[in-house]
Order: C-alpha cells, then sequence, then structure tokens
C-alpha cells in the first residue's frame, strides 16, 4: 500500500523521486491544483472522505500517510 500511496503522489507532480521525507510543496512543488487532484486519488483509492482545512497541516508524504492511516483506519506498510 505504501507504493501505491507513493505512485499517486508521485503521478500529480513533477518529481521522479517521492519519499515519505518529501514536502507536497516544497520538494515536490505541488500547488493547490495538483493536491487537489492527489486527494481525488486518494480518496478512490482508501475510500475516504478528506477535509480541505485538515490539508494546512500536512506538509509532507509522511503526514498524508499518517492522516489517511488515521481517516481509513489501517496501517500503511
Amino acid at each position: 500500500m505504501l507504493s501505491e500511496l507513493l505512485k499517486i503522489v508521485a503521478d500529480n507532480c513533477e518529481v521522479d523521486e517521492v519519499t515519505l521525507e518529501s514536502d507536497l510543496r516544497e520538494d515536490l512543488e505541488m500547488n493547490s491544483m495538483d493536491i487537489i487532484n492527489m486527494t481525488i486519488d486518494i480518496e478512490a483509492k482508501f475510500k475516504i472522505r478528506t477535509k480541505e482545512k485538515d490539508f494546512k497541516n500536512i506538509n509532507t508524504v509522511a503526514d498524508l500517510k499518517a492522516y489517511i492511516e488515521k481517516l481509513a483506519k489501517i496501517e500503511i506498510v
């Protein structure tokens, strides 16, 4: 599942290598539209509903992973 999350993130940015430490805005240069598109993909894949306001506290892919795990009540490994 972790590889699927990393692929979703990579598919929505212009960077080839995405790690848990990657900052969505700084390292991956994602803008708000990229994040919205990524969120749609994540909601479909993990069958969750996100809140736009929560993304103000999500900076890295690791933050995103923890957020998904909390909403979906799963562990992404």
